[in-house]
């Protein structure tokens, strides 16, 4: 692959990186932005291991994100806010949209999402990967470094204490 081809191609792929960024790193637009250039040169300097095994895009998505767990694990503080309300808007009724209900929803999710930022961290990150990244049970044990049955334990956990968090705001 050439290196005009590899521009071009990360070009594509720039906004699904950016957006991972945004939610390692609790959309702090700084640190998702360097993240994105890291990603570039880790790519960059590593794309003589791209096979064509798989999709570029895919790939590349997997070294963003090696790289972004590595950086959460030197760093020992995770900072995630999910810029996507995907896992928000499953846990709320989008049945009845009257402009009353859409600004009710909307609260509803940005309530979600602040108290998801609120979970600890060994709760906050596979919380994240299982619903925001869609990852297997197998796959995030592979990445986190954790047996399977303590990550389901932990995802129920975080599910259970968001739930709690949320019915102390008056949230079902």
């Amino acid at each position: 692959m050439s290196p005009e081809e590899f521009n071009e191609m990360f070009l594509e792929n720039t906004d699904r990186i950016y957006s991972l960024g945004m939610r390692l790193f609790r959309s702090h637009s700084e640190d998702a932005m360097d993240f994105t250039q890291e990603v570039y040169l880790q790519a960059f300097k590593n794309m003589n291991k791209f096979a064509g095994n798989s999709a570029f895009s895919t790939w590349l998505y997997s070294v963003a994100l090696n790289l972004g767990l590595n950086q959460i694990r030197r760093r020992k503080i995770i900072k995630t806010q999910s810029s996507d309300a995907e896992f928000s808007e499953e846990l709320v009724d989008s049945r009845d949209e009257t402009p009353e209900n859409q600004s009710i929803r909307q609260e509803t999710i940005e309530t979600i999402r602040s108290e998801i930022e609120l979970l600890p961290e060994n709760y906050r990150l596979p919380l994240m990967l299982f619903y925001y990244e869609e990852m297997s049970y197998q796959k995030i044990s592979e990445k986190l470094n954790i047996k399977e049955g303590t990550l389901k334990s932990l995802v129920h956990r975080a599910r259970n204490l968001l739930k709690d968090a949320l019915k102390k705001r008056g949230i079902e």
